[in-house]
């Protein structure tokens, strides 16, 4: 089945787990920063929704003005390695002010990440995967979100039952993993094509 061609191909399964790491760290940042900004400010839900739209603004601005520039000068591997490095970065500044406002600095960088990562990872997954069996292949790492997801309810909950900022230090962490095994992935590439 399309599970099993996914695992069978060495660069496509370690990209599925760099998708299960990134979406992992970006859907700590949607699930949990809200309740870790009502917990630490008091924070309205109104409130709430308009710190999340600065986030969800950057995104679409760096889709329409960012990501063709930027796809022009550096490869999708990069760019999302990048991204999600920075991602983690940002999440662990984000638990440092005390002050709120800061907020409208971090979000926004937040979500110019997450844009750049997101896009460039579906790139990274389309371009690896063999074209007959492309859309069966982008299914599997769809499910592999989905999986992320529902142990992020379990997990984030429970985390954020013992502080508000542990499903946002995991989501960091998370992201940087992704990264790692970005970085690892090619490097493991480019010994083995200077072996041949």
């Amino acid at each position: 089945g399309a599970l099993g061609d996914a695992f069978r191909l060495p660069s496509f399964r370690s990209l599925l787990l760099v998708n299960f790491f990134l979406y992992l760290g970006i859907d700590f940042v949607f699930q949990f920063n809200p309740v870790y900004f009502v917990q630490k400010w008091e924070f309205t839900s109104s409130q709430v929704g308009w710190l999340m739209s600065y986030t969800s603004f950057a995104m679409v601005a760096t889709q329409w003005l960012l990501i063709k520039p930027i796809g022009k000068r550096w490869q999708p591997r990069a760019i999302t390695a990048i991204s999600a490095v920075s991602l983690g970065v940002l999440l662990m500044l984000l638990i440092v002010p005390e002050h709120w406002r800061w907020l409208c600095l971090l979000l926004p960088l937040i979500g110019v990440a997450m844009a750049l990562g997101t896009t460039n990872m579906s790139a990274l997954l389309s371009n690896t995967a063999p074209g007959d069996s492309q859309g069966r292949m982008l299914g599997v790492a769809h499910s592999v979100r989905v999986l992320g997801s529902a142990l992020l309810c379990f997990a984030g909950g429970i985390l954020a039952g013992l502080a508000p900022q542990y499903p946002i230090l995991v989501g960091a962490v998370a992201s940087i993993i992704a990264a790692t095994l970005l970085v690892a992935g090619r490097r493991k590439a480019k010994t083995a094509e200077r072996q041949e």
